[in-house]
């Protein structure tokens, strides 16, 4: 997103427009200036899990946040192993770590694409996240961190 300037100042904050609070600026039909939703660089999500473990915790730890564009939901299975769950980051936030223990580690922006659809996936012996810049799944355990991005 483009830096907007007023009077030679750089706009970061809230912007107001009559008294009414600005989301975005946009001009003729092109945003160029949107207010982040977040605390850039805050961690929301920081999430891990097992083989053979019940994945269900996640929805309600982390089902409630606004980040969403779809709400996690199970895709597959009830959360015990082979169970995946889905769930779609709005644009703003972002996977910004994902590691995987057959797969390593991706850690900074180049992980994933700002929102986007991901699945959880848990197995009797294999754990992963899909989308996430490493094989969606492998042996061991797993770990993901979702952060603020305000990226569009």
């Amino acid at each position: 997103m483009a830096e907007i300037y007023f009077n030679g100042s750089q706009v970061t904050g809230t912007v107001y427009m009559n008294g009414t609070e600005m989301d975005s600026v946009i001009v003729n039909g092109t945003t160029v200036w949107e207010n982040c939703p977040c605390t850039e660089g805050a961690t929301l999500i920081d999430y891990s899990w097992s083989p053979g473990s019940n994945i269900s915790n996640f929805i309600s730890s982390y089902g409630g946040l606004g980040i969403y564009d779809t709400t996690p939901y199970f895709s597959q299975g009830g959360g015990s192993p082979d169970s995946r769950i889905t769930f779609s980051l709005l644009p703003g936030y972002q996977v910004t770590y994902y590691h995987q223990d057959e797969y390593g580690t991706c850690s900074g922006t180049s992980c994933a694409s700002c929102g986007g659809t991901h699945v959880i996936y848990v197995g009797s012996t294999v754990t992963g996240l899909q989308n996430a810049g490493l094989s969606p799944s492998g042996n061991g355990s797993s770990r993901f961190i979702v952060t603020c991005t305000c990226c569009d």
